[in-house]
């Protein structure tokens, strides 16, 4: 006689994504998609970011909750057999009440001193391994951190460029800890920039900055997460804010990539590495001013880094781009895009992109230990 344990048909795993952007939400999207078919994903975040899971097609349930009124999102955690937290500790003390097992994507690790202080209530905590940033801290040591690759969905590795239209991406628009004001104020001045730009441009908005008025030769798109393999391949040259998730993507997929000036101080610690490391992909100056922004916080720190963009630093790092970036684009096959592509591609190469596999792997190992059903056989 023998028994063997085997996962519940139906288990179902709730992912709640932070609403800073999208960037937690295509993390989702990613787990969600190597889950088998065993398992119901189901995805709980702000409005947008739900229309942005539901139209990527790999949940269940797509439901949009209210981050401010954790409790409100009680009865639907009740239903779930796991939740997995991307970088929202938001509703941790109600996944601890209901004794729920509780796996958690850390995904601003690199930005953190230490961890975030739930360690002794999580499954694992899992950080991602991205391009040079250490994580040194004693804090890192402890068992349950789980350094793990890129968490992102399968794709076609990089190429040569075979489009002819530069993509332009802006990370961000979409966080709660962001003003309307700001953020229009961004677009705008991004706009201005890419009317003096030759060339076809393909520029990523969320809905509700669509209508926007634009120049005939740019052609506004959605940030829907099926089009982008499609978006890059007809892309010559990428051009983003410094989002550490959009600049790996344009890089992976072959694009040499251009910033934007950072829009948040996540951004702006990347593009003080960026100009180190890569400083090809960043034609602009006075990344010093936002040095006296304290980044212990980085939601206080986004305010601040607000008030330095707009009391100047985004004009002088416009300006900067409006004298430089027409050339680029007006020579968009050129030798030195080809360089800048193969100095970023060497930068990527060595990132693991099994991020996404191995969180949904160690969720359903966990789901089949506590879900098992005993079969006989004689």
């Amino acid at each position: 006689m023998a028994s063997t344990r085997i996962i519940n048909r139906f288990a179902k795993v709730g992912i709640l994504a932070a609403p800073f952007g999208l960037g937690p939400s295509a993390k989702a999207v990613a787990i969600a998609s190597h889950l088998s078919s065993r398992v119901q994903a189901h995805f709980f975040s702000s409005k947008v970011c739900a229309r942005f899971a539901y139209e990527s097609g790999a949940f269940h349930s797509v439901k949009a909750i209210e981050f401010n009124k954790p409790s409100t999102a009680s009865v639907e955690i009740a239903q779930m057999d796991a939740i997995v937290s991307v970088n929202t500790t938001r509703f941790h003390e109600i996944i601890c009440s209901q004794s729920k097992p509780h796996f958690f994507l850390d995904t601003l690790a690199w930005a953190r001193p230490v961890s975030l202080a739930l360690l002794d209530d999580v499954e694992a905590y899992y950080i991602q391994s991205f391009f040079e940033h250490p994580h040194n801290s004693p804090d890192w040591k402890n068992e349950k951190v789980q350094e793990v690759g890129v968490v992102r969905q399968c794709g076609s590795r990089s190429r040569e460029p075979q489009g002819d239209h530069a993509l332009v991406h802006l990370g961000g628009l979409t966080s709660p800890v962001i003003p309307d004001e700001v953020c229009r104020e961004f677009v705008q001045r991004t706009l201005e920039l890419l009317k003096y730009c030759p060339g076809k441009i393909t520029l990523l908005l969320p809905p509700h900055f669509q209508h926007v008025a634009k120049p005939s030769h740019i052609c506004i798109k959605s940030c829907a997460l099926s089009e982008l393999s499609g978006l890059f391949e007809q892309s010559a040259v990428s051009i983003t804010t410094p989002g550490i998730e959009h600049v790996y993507e344009s890089i992976f997929h072959g694009a040499p990539t251009y910033l934007l000036p950072p829009f948040n101080s996540t951004q702006v610690l990347q593009t003080r590495y960026f100009k180190r490391s890569l400083p090809g992909m960043v034609l602009y100056n006075d990344i010093e001013d936002f040095d006296s922004v304290d980044f212990g916080n980085l939601v206080d720190a986004a305010h601040q880094t607000h008030q330095v963009a707009l009391g100047g630093t985004w004009e002088k790092m416009f300006n900067q781009l409006e004298r430089k970036m027409p050339g680029v684009l007006d020579r968009i096959n050129s030798a030195r895009n080809s360089k800048l592509l193969e100095l970023q591609q060497g930068a990527v190469s060595s990132i693991s992109v099994n991020g996404a596999f191995r969180i949904a792997q160690d969720i359903e190992q966990r789901l089949d230990s506590d879900n098992d059903v005993t079969s006989t056989v004689h």
